[in-house]
């Protein structure tokens, strides 16, 4: 896998800070979502949003390979999603239909802010509130965590995702700069 592979062409990264809701906001930010009002489909299943596991990974890696606007490197091999899981546990959920994974969201934190990755919906089952449970179900684990602030990362190109962060509260950093560092011997600067 190379260091880093996106999806669209490289752009600088923003920033966007959630506040975290309560418990009974979530709650009741969920009940006011609006209802998907696209088709409706008879034989559609069930949808179950449920805990992110390391078996769901070879799914959810295909879902974000098919995914414009996501950024993947060695962070997202098997090994480390398993360790980043362990080190988070009950903050990152899937939603299923059957057994195909049609959305993701990873989340941790370092004991201090939370940090959502890869919140990625199947084009098939987007606009349909699906992305914006996820993300209430991440924000409510960090709060039962005590985590007061969550930060997420978009690719400025990712005019979608953009939107989708503004629509759900997100709000734009853009007084903050991103720097990155590779740790270890890749860094000689250090």
């Amino acid at each position: 896998m190379p260091h880093c592979r996106r999806a669209t062409s490289d752009v600088v990264a923003c920033t966007a800070s959630l506040r975290l809701p309560s418990r009974a906001i979530a709650r009741k930010n969920l009940a006011a979502a609006p209802k998907h009002r696209g088709r409706c489909y008879q034989n559609a299943m069930r949808l179950e949003l449920r805990v992110f596991t390391k078996d769901d990974h070879a799914a959810a890696l295909q879902l974000w390979e098919a995914s414009e606007g996501v950024g993947l490197s060695d962070a997202d091999s098997f090994e480390n999603i398993a360790r980043f899981l362990e080190r988070n546990p009950g903050l990152s959920f899937v939603a299923t239909e059957g057994e195909l994974v049609v959305a993701t969201i990873l989340c941790g934190h370092d004991g201090r802010r939370g940090l959502i990755h890869h919140l990625v919906v199947s084009p098939t089952h987007r606009r349909k509130g699906i992305g914006r449970q996820l993300v209430e179900r991440a924000l409510a684990a960090l709060n039962d965590a005590q985590i007061q602030k969550c930060h997420l990362l978009v690719f400025r190109e990712n005019r979608e995702g953009i939107a989708f962060w503004q629509g759900i509260g997100g709000e734009e950093r853009v007084l903050l700069t991103l720097f990155s560092f590779p740790t270890g011997d890749a860094n000689p600067t250090c």
